[in-house]
């Protein structure tokens, strides 16, 4: 077996395995497992439950109002999927 050196080989060894896509692909991940999955439970009454997220978008202005909206509110109510979606202007 032959032995090879040069000066800086391991900080050379280093970024070659940085920048090698195989190395890349092969790396093993350092995230934990995922979990198990498990669906939400079903309720009895509409309108108790519900859902929100709060979309950005591009600025869009109201011509009649002259208001600059840049958020969209979105709200669904798990059991009866309702949804309202509301606009917000800028603050």
């Amino acid at each position: 077996m032959n032995k090879f050196y040069w000066p800086k080989m391991t900080r050379d060894t280093r970024e070659y395995c940085k920048t090698c896509p195989v190395c890349q692909q092969v790396k093993n991940s350092t995230q934990k497992p995922y979990g198990l999955l498990y669906p939400l439970p079903i309720h009895s009454k509409s309108f108790t439950h519900l859902n929100m997220d709060f979309l950005a978008l591009p600025a869009i202005i109201d011509h009649i109002t002259k208001v600059h909206y840049s958020h969209v509110w979105t709200i669904v109510w798990r059991l009866n999927k309702y949804t309202l979606v509301l606009p917000l202007p800028d603050v």
